[in-house]
């Protein structure tokens, strides 16, 4: 036999069975169906082991996507013509000890100089100024030490030195020295030196020293100083000093001073010094010293010279003059002189009446009218000229 035959069949073998799994594993569609179903094929050798691959890199994390800018947002452009801060800034410069221009401040700043914007600040954009703040027209900053011009002037905490403001000035805390307002001027706390505004001014807090409204001022707190006011001037506190109104004065608690009202006045609590108001005042507690009224006057508690056309109290110790007419109410008592048409007390007398037609409910002292009535009298109830009570 020839030695290559063997060889030569297992080659055919091979070929036979490789062709016969080709046509299994891609057989025509037609003729799938009537051929019959080929032979299992022999089943491949088992596959050469790999090396696994690597771990894939984890992907990189997104990197955040950097803050747009609104079209409203605040620009911190600026154009710094300075050494060592000093020379000019243009728009939101930081720092400049010379001259600053800006449109409005949209950051915090520090001027130790001039300042000059256009309008007031955007929010948080409030700065110092140690110099001058000029508005053309508005100018505002978060302090200021100096002088500040504009047709409005603000500031969201203090000012301190001379503030002008064609229209009006305030500022959200103080402020401090000459203040000159076309219309009005205020402070969100104190206000205090020289205050002179065309319509009116007022404080949250109090007010201190020469102050001068056309129509009004006013405090929440104290008004202390000198105040004129064309119309009224007030204080939820005390109002203390010289005061000068058209129509009223008043106080929450006390009046002290000297005061002169064309209208009337009053206090919550206490009115001491000289009153004079053209209608009349009251106070819920006391009036001491010199009180003249054009028509009534009155207050629990009188101690000085009263004079108006009519005067009461519970309580009253002094010199009374009522032309029209005095009383003390139920369980007072009046220690003094009162001169009226008709002295009425419903209380004890103790002292002088002077009228047309007197009363005591407890007369001790003297009584000269035409008509004088005592429920105590030791000769007669009623008595005509005179009437005398003394123990």
């Amino acid at each position: 036999m020839n030695p290559r035959l063997p060889q030569a069949s297992c080659a055919l073998a091979v070929l036979l069975t490789s062709i016969a799994a080709g046509a299994q594993g891609a057989p025509d569609a037609s003729a799938a169906s009537a051929a019959p179903a080929p032979l299992p094929a022999p089943a491949p050798p088992p596959p050469a082991p790999t090396t696994a691959p690597p771990p894939a890199a984890p992907a990189p994390a997104a990197a955040p996507a950097a803050p747009s800018r609104t079209a409203d947002a605040p620009r911190a452009w600026s154009l710094d013509l300075t050494v060592d801060d000093v020379g000019i800034g243009i728009g939101n410069s930081r720092r400049v000890d010379g001259l600053r221009l800006n449109v409005t401040d949209a950051t915090p700043f520090v001027v130790n100089g001039v300042n000059l914007t256009l309008w007031t600040p955007q929010e948080h954009g409030g700065g110092r100024v140690n110099g001058l703040a000029l508005g053309v027209p508005l100018t505002g900053v978060r302090d200021l030490a100096g002088v500040g011009v504009g047709v409005g002037v603000g500031a969201e905490d203090s000012m301190v030195g001379l503030a002008v403001g064609i229209i009006g000035l305030g500022t959200g805390k103080d402020v401090t020295g000459l203040t000159l307002a076309g219309l009005g001027a205020g402070a969100g706390r104190d206000l205090s030196g020289v205050t002179l505004a065309g319509i009116g001014g007022g404080a949250g807090g109090s007010v201190y020293g020469l102050s001068v409204g056309g129509l009004g001022f006013g405090a929440g707190g104290d008004v202390v100083g000198l105040t004129v006011a064309g119309l009224g001037a007030g204080a939820g506190g005390s109002v203390r000093g010289v005061n000068i109104a058209g129509l009223g004065l008043g106080a929450g608690h006390d009046l002290d001073g000297i005061s002169v009202v064309l209208g009337a006045l009053g206090a919550g609590e206490h009115v001491r010094g000289l009153m004079i108001a053209g209608l009349g005042m009251g106070s819920g507690g006391s009036l001491a010293g010199v009180g003249i009224a054009g028509l009534g006057l009155g207050a629990p508690e009188l101690d000085g010279l009263d004079i108006a056309l009519a005067v009461g109290a519970k309580d009253a110790r002094g010199v009374f003059l009522a032309p029209a007419w005095f009383e003390i109410v139920d369980g007072g008592s009046v220690h003094g002189v009162s001169v009226s048409a008709v002295n009425r007390v419903r209380g004890e007398q103790r002292g002088l009446a002077i009228g047309v037609v007197n009363y005591a409910h407890s007369l001790h002292g003297v009584q000269i009218g035409l008509l004088n009535w005592a429920d105590n009298s030791s000769l007669l109830k009623l008595m005509p000229l005179v009437n005398v009570h003394i123990d």
